[in-house]
Formats: C-alpha cells, structure tokens, sequence
C-alpha cells in the first residue's frame, strides 16, 4: 500500500511540475515578445525625437517652453 501511494503522490508532484516547466516556459516566451515590442516602439520614439529637434539655428533656450527668465 505504501509504494502506491508514494507513487501516487510522486506522479501528482511530476504532472505539477510539467505543467510549471510548460507555464514558465509560457511566460518567458511572452516577456521576450514584449520586449521586442517595446524595444521597437522605443527606437521609433527616439527616431522621433530626433527629427522633432529644433535646428541649431531655431534653437530654443534652454529655459522651458513659457518660463519667464529672471
């Protein structure tokens, strides 16, 4: 009786920890798609940021938009 219930319980905490292997492999694959999304969303914010830059003859000061200068 006692190595069927062993057995039993050895093959409740395998299928447990399968299904964790499978859950965390799941997530791990869904950080690294985000990650690249986002990665690619950042590079087009810089991109942007970049072309929105004053030319060096338009430059603003360095005082924020609408701040008066003492």
């Amino acid at each position: 009786m006692s190595n069927e219930k062993d057995s039993i319980v050895d093959a409740v905490f395998d299928t447990g920890a399968a299904w964790a292997v499978y859950g965390l492999g799941t997530a791990k694959r869904g950080l690294e798609t985000s990650a690249r999304w986002l990665e690619a969303r950042a590079k087009v914010m810089g991109e942007l940021a970049t072309k929105l830059e004053p030319a060096p003859e338009n430059a603003a000061p360095d005082a924020a938009p609408g701040a008066q200068n003492a």
